[in-house]
């Protein structure tokens, strides 16, 4: 079994590789070898058709005759690679590395490429991606290379839920090292991200760092309201309610529910007072 790295960058051997292959489509064509052309163009599709289904955009390779180089078109808009958004250029990047490599090799039978078994090592896939494509890059990537066993470091929740009955290992810095924290969990695409970021990511903070603090201030002191606390500043209390329902419509839902809770449980009012 193969085991292969890929790199992030676009170096010119991808885009002289993408070159190399659309010429070898035009020869085959012109000796009017059919069946190696359709070879060249299917691999060219490849890329293409994955890079489409994940920014949701056509994509297309254009051999440009003079200077003789490849250019690329996004919903028919021609662009050089340099031009290219970063997370776009990318996904081009490792793809066309991949499957280079893939082209390079000697193997033992004329299996077709998306069909071979290998070890795929991904590093930090969701390097410059949109959060939107970071929920589809690993799914694509998973059906693409069916036969395929995938391993990828991600800090992204939206990598990390988007397969269901993948198994992630989690790693804290532990004395200079990265070390396994704890079980490994199986990822279940239904999990919502807040869930994510809680159970695999450890993160329960939902909002800016200001908000969790005055969050984490107006629970304290609702807290020493139930407990019926007589150094407790009500009129503080409320104004600090004010403070964080004025901020977002998220907020005021859970500082009104909160404040609703409080009244029925003591019987005072506590009416928000903005800042």
């Amino acid at each position: 079994m193969q085991i292969i790295f890929v790199c992030q960058s676009i170096p010119k051997t991808i885009i002289q590789w993408l070159v190399n292959i659309q010429t070898r489509e035009l020869i085959a064509k012109g000796k009017g070898d059919v069946q190696k052309a359709k070879q060249y163009r299917a691999t060219i599709e490849i890329i293409e058709n994955t890079l489409g289904e994940i920014i949701e955009s056509e994509v297309k390779f254009d051999l440009e005759e003079d200077p003789l180089g490849v250019k690329i078109k996004v919903d028919g808009q021609t662009l050089n690679f340099d031009q290219l958004p970063d997370g776009l250029k990318s996904m081009v990047s490792w793809m066309g590395d991949l499957l280079m490599r893939m082209d390079r090799l000697k193997w033992v039978n004329n299996l077709p490429v998306l069909e071979r078994n290998f070890i795929l090592l991904l590093d930090e896939i969701e390097v410059h991606l949109h959060p939107a494509w970071q929920r589809k890059i690993l799914p694509v990537v998973q059906k693409l290379f069916k036969n395929a066993q995938i391993f990828i470091s991600t800090h992204s929740p939206f990598v990390a839920g988007s397969v269901d009955g993948a198994w992630v290992h989690r790693f804290v810095k532990k004395d200079g090292y990265s070390v396994l924290a704890g079980e490994a969990i199986l990822s279940e695409d239904a999990k919502s991200y807040d869930y994510i970021l809680e159970e695999i990511f450890g993160i329960k903070e939902r909002f800016g760092v200001e908000v969790e603090r005055k969050l984490a201030e107006f629970q304290q002191l609702k807290k020493e309201i139930l407990k019926g606390t007589e150094a407790v500043d009500v009129s503080y209390f409320r104004k600090l309610a004010g403070e964080l329902a004025v901020q977002s419509v998220e907020l005021e839902s859970i500082i009104g529910m909160e404040l609703r809770q409080l009244k029925r449980l003591t019987n005072q009012d506590f009416s928000l007072t903005e800042a």
